[in-house]
């Protein structure tokens, strides 16, 4: 809501002026009938026993009238690479294209959460994370079990997807 009050635009709209097209990203949206609904991968549901298969009917096609910061954007690895390069480095993607400034992002991945709210961050991905502007965000190895460094950040998507971006 805020970026459509700012911009007097759709976010779908919005997105697609000011980051798919100067990344170059053909293949995202919040309407796959417009460029991937044909190329979805079969989603399928086992059994207890992993010997039996259902399949599914793609939950997360929301519709193009759902336009949302937090759900229903759909993409490809292509586009999400370009993407993920571009928050890597510093707001600028592989064809140079600019979309955030350095300084933004380094304000995105710091932990804006409280003592108080930590614990909430208790699924098992994100053990060891904060939470920053609108991504987890790294702030103890060890806890998190990993290598990663701290302040490496990123989000869990839907049907699996997970993005770690280390700048």
């Amino acid at each position: 809501a805020l970026v459509e009050t700012v911009s007097g635009e759709r976010f779908s709209e919005y997105l697609r002026k000011n980051i798919f097209a100067p990344l170059g990203m053909n293949n995202s949206g919040f309407n796959p009938k417009d460029f991937a609904e044909s190329r979805f991968a079969v989603q399928y549901r086992y059994d207890g026993e992993k010997t039996n298969r259902t399949t599914l009917d793609n939950v997360h096609r929301l519709g193009p009238e759902y336009d949302s910061g937090g759900a229903g954007l759909i993409s490809c690895i292509e586009d999400y690479s370009k993407f993920a390069m571009a928050m890597a480095n510093g707001g600028a993607g592989e064809n140079g294209a600019k979309i955030l400034g350095r300084r933004t992002i380094e304000l995105m991945k710091k932990n804006h959460l409280t003592e108080k709210q930590l614990p909430t961050m208790n699924w098992p991905e994100l053990m060891g994370c904060g939470y920053g502007l609108g991504v987890r965000t790294l702030i103890d190895p060890v806890e998190g079990e990993t290598n990663a460094p701290v302040g490496e950040f990123g989000w869990s998507g839907a049907a699996g997807a997970y993005l770690l971006i280390d700048t």
